[in-house]
């Protein structure tokens, strides 16, 4: 038995320092500058528009594939507080499915008012059962900011919302001391 582990021992360790070595080769072998793509570092920071614009596509992107869920978390915090996705997409206007769904939308511009909710005017792609697209442009949606993010709701509106941020920041100051 001594025998067997002296023998194995070194056998383990010489495979071990192999497989390593191998490895330490590739990495050093070094590529020819002419072949190495440098690529400048691009830090553009996103606008509103773009913002707003990738939220809702990503919503209605969803929705075309029929999960409601990018529906959801567009909604304000007061009605995901009080109906759990599987009572959400109960609702009637989750529920109905117009012939007609949404395969592109694009924010064409925007009107800011003081950065809590935006006027958007977008042109929208609809397509038919049959795969027919129709175009219509210009149309207007009410955006929010709200928890970091732009939204537009379906079910939620913002009249009720207020009051439950402020239930929530009178929650805030109570738990500082009253501050």
């Amino acid at each position: 038995m001594k025998n067997i582990c002296k023998n194995i021992i070194p056998f383990l360790a010489l495979v071990i320092l192999v497989g390593c070595s191998s490895d330490k080769q590739e990495s050093q072998i070094e590529e020819p500058a002419e072949n190495i793509e440098v690529k400048p570092e691009r830090k553009e920071l996103l606008t509103v528009k773009d913002t707003i614009e990738a939220n809702l596509s990503e919503a209605m992107k969803r929705l075309y594939l029929h999960d409601n869920s990018g529906l959801y978390e567009n909604e304000f915090a007061y009605l995901k507080d009080e109906h759990s996705f599987d009572s959400y997409i109960t609702f009637g206007q989750i529920t109905y499915r117009n012939p007609k769904q949404v395969s592109r939308l694009v924010v064409d511009s925007i009107e800011l008012f003081q950065h809590d909710s935006a006027l958007t005017w977008v042109t929208i792609d609809l397509e038919d059962a049959t795969g027919k697209v129709e175009t219509i442009s210009e149309q207007p949606l009410i955006t929010y900011y709200h928890n970091g993010r732009w939204i537009k709701p379906t079910v939620s509106v913002i009249q009720n919302q207020i009051p439950y941020d402020e239930i929530i920041q009178q929650a805030i100051r109570d738990a500082e001391g009253g501050k």
